[in-house]
């Protein structure tokens, strides 16, 4: 008797190169899977040096291989890989189905990727994230080879498309899907949260940034210290409702927080240091400070398990107290970035963020007695915001004693109450225009697009100013540099310094 041969379903995992030339030196680079905010960077034509872990792909991608699927994967952003080359290596791997990250400056340029790869290989496409989870029915509209759109939180909806068309079974019951059925566009009901978040595996970061070569040191956030530095989740969502963040309305569709139990958490950790030689973990948190008696106990565990290893966080200064900072520390915290917004209390509670400044300052020195390092963050731009707001929130940020600081201009995602609410101010109909970081959308009666981008500009400058005077910031910074990138990272550092200085 004959045996029966049967082929696994080929199932290619994409974050696409997204490049924009500026000159012959430079170039926009777009950051796409793995960051909340997907923005651009201008960058030399070397290695893009900010890259995040793509967590929903690679989530994905174990899920897809315990089904027995033939996984693929590429990772085109830390690969700094060229469009050529990008098609060569799709090409090969003939896909039956591509599943890739889009995001709303990238997605002309995505869907450009998609419609290239339908002609290269006939395959099927899924596009996934913030932009089609948001609208998905006028994608499916607008471009007849988009197959299925899986919005929101992908990982359980791209497993179950997948092996509904595998099994060729009808994908009218497939939460979160949206797709053609003949003519007609469906748009099934959304899928709820994960929970609990435990039943997802560890991400498959065996197979990124390539699934021919592993390599987690490809990943990396200049906030960290040591390579590799890799990244990992303890925890989903946020309980606050910022107007403006896409991640919590559109990813999951609401205020929801769920966390890893502390024992997978711990597991995990041992896992990336056993297995990759993890010298640094960063927990990228939507936010990680969040409920206390969670991070008390992974703070116990890192302790009772012998776990030395430096790790920092994405947090906020709502939650945070003395205590807690105290036991992150003695556990092996190093740094914590927490997000400000506005330094006008009026403007903050107006898009839903409960914070106080004075509770800021004092996060900030909790964190110096510590020993902890620390990023905060501060956007302009948002609903309500006047040039004094803007003052305000500037002249706060220069004397807020943080070690460094980020600045940015609030961008109204679709999907978000802070697009639905903003729409008549919104000044820019090209999706490639929005960033999320230097470029303004939206211009105020009182507030034009050009003066709350001159007031981001500026604001750079002068923390960037105030810190080169500063000879233990300096210090500090360029044994930084050094520790990340070597001494091409201090002599990109000195250049930048003194183009600015010039200034």
């Amino acid at each position: 008797m004959g045996h029966k041969y049967t082929v696994k379903m080929r199932v290619l995992l994409l974050n696409a190169p997204c490049r924009f030339p500026i000159d012959e030196k430079t170039e926009r680079f777009v950051v796409r899977g793995g960051i909340r905010w997907p923005f651009s960077i201008v960058k030399p034509k070397d290695r893009v040096q900010v890259s995040m872990f793509p967590f929903y792909l690679g989530y994905s991608a174990t899920l897809l291989e315990k089904e027995n699927f033939d996984v693929r994967v590429i990772d085109a952003i830390p690969l700094n890989m060229s469009y050529g080359d990008f098609y060569k290596e799709v090409g090969k791997r003939s896909p039956d189905l591509v599943v890739s990250e889009c995001s709303t400056i990238s997605i002309y340029n995505d869907l450009e990727i998609a419609r290239r790869i339908k002609e290269l290989t006939n395959s099927r496409i899924c596009l996934v994230g913030l932009h089609v989870s948001s609208l998905p029915e006028e994608i499916l509209k607008e471009n007849d080879f988009v197959d299925y759109i899986c919005t929101g939180e992908y990982e359980l909806t791209v497993l179950e498309l997948c092996k509904k068309l595998r099994d060729k079974k009808p994908l009218d019951d497939v939460l979160g899907l949206a797709y053609r059925e003949g003519k007609k566009i469906r748009i099934n009901p959304r899928r709820p949260p994960i929970e609990p978040l435990d039943r997802l595996p560890f991400p498959a970061r065996h197979l990124f940034p390539i699934d021919t070569k592993c390599d987690m040191d490809a990943y990396f956030d200049l906030w960290c210290e040591k390579r590799p530095a890799l990244q990992m989740h303890t925890s989903r969502g946020c309980p606050y409702g910022c107007n403006f963040c896409a991640w919590t309305q559109v990813m999951y569709g609401g205020r929801g927080y769920r966390m890893f139990s502390p024992d997978y958490v711990i597991r995990e950790m041992k896992h990336l240091i056993s297995e990759y030689g993890a010298k640094e973990i960063y927990f990228d948190d939507d936010d990680f400070t969040i409920n206390k008696q969670h991070v008390m106990q992974i703070c116990d565990r890192i302790k009772n398990e012998g776990i030395r290893i430096p790790w920092s966080c994405m947090g906020d200064v709502i939650a945070t107290d003395e205590e807690m900072i105290r036991a992150m520390a003695s556990a092996g915290c190093i740094g914590l970035k927490f997000g400000v917004e506005s330094a006008d209390e009026a403007l903050i509670r107006k898009i839903g963020k409960p914070i106080s400044l004075e509770k800021v300052v004092k996060v900030a020195e909790w964190c110096k007695k510590y020993k902890l390092r620390t990023h905060a963050t501060f956007t302009f731009g948002l609903l309500g915001e006047t040039k004094a707001s803007i003052e305000k929130t500037i002249k706060f940020a220069m004397n807020l004693d943080v070690d460094s600081v980020q600045f940015s201009i609030t961008t109204p995602f679709p999907g978000t109450r802070f697009y639905d609410d903003a729409k008549q101010y919104i000044s820019e109909k090209d999706w490639s225009k929005y960033d999320g970081c230097q470029r303004s959308v939206v211009s105020y009666p009182n507030l034009s697009a050009g003066e709350i981008e001159e007031a981001f500009h500026r604001a750079c400058l002068m923390w960037s100013k105030k810190c080169l005077k500063n000879p233990s910031w300096v210090k500090k910074n360029v044994l930084l540099a050094y520790r990340s990138n070597g001494l091409k990272g201090v002599l990109s550092g000195a250049r930048k310094a003194a183009k600015i200085l010039r200034k």
